[in-house]
């Protein structure tokens, strides 16, 4: 398993290819911007906790300075 998840990161085309695992409650905050639904895909659900898989890209650009 591990090999298959290293190959996938290192065959990567785009920042946005790879996915970082961001849990509750960090995540609500993403869920507020308009890229989140169409971009991000549900991990785990606990009622109202849920944990996504989120784009690093995004990640890294909510990051920058401006």
């Amino acid at each position: 398993m591990e090999t298959e998840q290293l190959l996938a990161f290192v065959e990567a085309n785009d920042i946005n290819d790879v996915y970082v695992l961001i849990r509750w409650p960090y995540v609500q905050d993403l869920m507020e911007y308009h890229w989140f639904n169409p971009e991000c895909y549900l991990y785990k659900s606990f009622g109202l906790q849920r944990s996504y898989f989120v784009p690093i890209g995004r990640i890294l650009k909510i990051k920058e300075p401006g």
